[in-house]
């Protein structure tokens, strides 16, 4: 369906759907499409397995630059599975949204993985971030893990939570908040001490955190 006129989803598309997902099984399928909402079960038939990773990429691009302005909060409450390469990049870039459902990806837990969250919600008017978004990736930081996650959210405000990356611990790695939180300009406020807690100090990777807060309110507001 990407890059097509389609203006809604039929409920129950995917209905036949079922067993464990595969690599890029939606990536694009509704990208750039005028799609203005997404129905509750659309992924209700994807199960998948909690101890294997889900397919690399599978959710990538999936709405990025349609007219949705919300996520249902049960979109993928029924996928289960542990982090893979790509699975949520660029999901809901360049949308209408305004707000995340804080247990959106919870049933998704395990160590994290590359590009899993690149560009998520990259270019939307979200006007805030839930602090326990992440809360079931737990684990050692992989590459571009969080990489443009949320930039040029230019309508996000005051502190990042505290606790958004509180289980994400280990040695740093290329790439992993590069750019995250850039040129979304409204952020302000201080740095939470709490928020890279878990990231050792020991040794230095280029590019690790990159561009983090270039562009927002944040840099200026450092004690």
């Amino acid at each position: 369906f990407a890059n097509t006129g389609l203006t809604s989803i039929p409920v129950g598309l995917f209905s036949n759907f079922g067993g464990t997902p595969t690599n890029r099984l939606f990536q694009g399928t509704f990208q750039n499409t005028e799609i203005s909402n997404i129905p509750d079960t659309l992924f209700m038939g994807i199960k998948g397995d909690a101890s294997q990773p889900l397919g690399e990429y599978i959710f990538a691009n999936t709405f990025e630059g349609t007219d949705i302005t919300s996520i249902p909060a049960g979109l993928f409450s029924s996928v289960r599975g542990t982090p893979s390469v790509g699975m949520f990049s660029n999901t809901f870039a360049y949308t209408k949204i305004t707000s995340i459902p804080e247990n959106l990806f919870s049933t998704i837990s395990g160590a994290p993985a590359k590009f899993m969250f690149q560009r998520t919600f990259a270019s939307t008017p979200i006007t805030s971030i839930p602090k326990d978004l992440f809360v079931s990736i737990k684990g050692d930081p992989a590459e571009s893990m969080f990489a443009s996650t949320f930039e040029s959210c230019k309508s996000l405000s005051g502190q990042i939570p505290g606790s958004l990356f509180a289980n994400i611990s280990g040695a740093p790695v290329y790439g992993m908040f590069m750019s995250t939180f850039k040129n979304s300009s409204g952020l302000s406020s201080w740095i939470p001490p709490e928020l890279f807690r878990g990231i050792k100090t020991e040794g230095f990777i280029t590019g690790q955190m990159s561009d983090v807060f270039l562009g927002t309110g944040i840099l200026e507001q450092c004690p």
